[in-house]
């Protein structure tokens, strides 16, 4: 999705823009999508401006909707889990995809870690590519991995091959997760041939462990009167899951757990 300060012509004001992402608006679909009771009462406009500035920005938003459906469908790959009987099957309709986002959601305790390891070594083990492991709470273990592929069998030299085409990343703040995702960018661009070049798969393990430290560094929190209540958290999750992923997944033609 495109950023609002992106929009040329559509006579917002960066003060209006910087209001609707308060309120969490940063792209054409969720401004179209949001009640013009709703846009009214954040940016002060009438309701004939909101729907003026609405059908501008529908009538882009479809021609570059199509455009970006028909690149998807260009360079779009399915990957599998590897959990052949139980996952993939149970995500079907979702599929694991190019420019993909999974988000695996879950008790402490429960077993994400472990799914994490595990997705990670199949997709290794499959060779469908290399997979960056970023490791926000130093849970990944390599000889868990060794672990599990004894329990396979699988021969030594292949053990080799498969720990090799896991590379992991260890961070514990937002902005190191940030550094960590230009670095990838830079060399997704650089090609194959670049070192971290064939990155197919990201998994962070994990986001709640940076975002969380994140917001209480960040000053400019303090005047806000933040509830701890279960709806404002989860709005507050989306908006800093939208500071580290701000445009990521359109630069990224890899899926992401």
């Amino acid at each position: 999705m495109t950023d609002l300060e992106q929009f040329d012509g559509l006579g917002l004001s960066t003060y209006l823009i910087r209001k609707l992402q308060k309120k969490c608006i940063f792209t054409r679909y969720e401004l179209l999508i949001t009640s013009n009771a709703e846009l009214m009462e954040i940016t002060g406009l009438t309701e004939a401006a909101i729907l003026e500035l609405k059908e501008k920005l529908g009538k882009d938003f479809l021609h570059l909707q199509q455009s970006n459906v028909n690149n998807w469908k260009t360079y779009t790959k399915i990957y599998n889990t590897g959990i052949e009987n139980r996952l993939d099957i149970l995500l079907a309709k979702i599929p694991l995809k190019t420019a993909s986002i999974w988000e695996i959601c879950g008790k402490s305790g429960v077993g994400k870690t472990q799914l994490c390891h595990t997705i990670a070594l199949n997709f290794a083990a499959q060779t469908q590519g290399t997979v960056l492991y970023i490791d926000t709470k130093c849970d990944f273990s390599g000889t868990r991995i060794m672990e599990m592929l004894r329990c396979r069998d699988v021969p030594n030299n292949i053990c080799g091959r498969i720990m090799q085409d896991i590379l992991v990343e260890r961070t514990s703040t937002a902005e190191g997760l940030c550094d960590i995702l230009e670095k990838l960018d830079l060399q997704l661009n650089a090609g194959a041939d670049a070192n971290g070049g064939n990155i197919k798969l990201v998994i962070i393990d994990a986001l709640p462990a940076v975002f969380f430290k994140y917001r209480s560094e960040l000053d400019h929190l303090k005047g806000l009167e933040i509830s701890t209540d279960y709806k404002h958290n989860i709005i507050l999750y989306k908006y800093y899951l939208r500071k580290i992923f701000a445009g990521k997944t359109k630069q990224f033609s890899l899926p992401i757990i």
